[in-house]
C-alpha cells in the first residue's frame, strides 16, 4: 500500500476555500462541506445523510456545492 501525504493549502488572500466530499455505501449516500478562510477558520461546515440514493450522487453533490456558495455571497 502507497501512503500520500495531503495537506490543506489556504486560499489567496481575500479569497475563500471550499472542500466537499461524498459516499455511498450500499445504498445509502452522505455528503458535507468545509469553508474556511485564509488563516484556515472555519466560515461554515454541513454534513448530511442524504439517504438511499434515488438520483445519481453528483447530482446531490450539486445541490450542496449550490448551497455553499449561496453562504460565501
Amino acid at each position: 500500500t502507497k501512503v500520500i501525504s495531503v495537506k490543506w493549502e489556504p486560499p489567496p488572500t481575500q479569497h475563500f476555500k471550499l472542500n466537499f466530499d461524498g459516499s455511498v455505501i450500499n445504498v445509502q449516500a452522505a455528503a458535507s462541506f468545509i469553508i474556511r478562510n485564509v488563516n484556515g477558520d472555519v466560515i461554515e461546515a454541513v454534513a448530511t445523510n442524504l439517504g438511499v440514493t434515488t438520483i445519481s450522487m453528483s447530482y446531490k453533490m450539486v445541490f450542496l456545492l449550490q448551497h455553499a456558495i449561496t453562504l460565501l455571497m
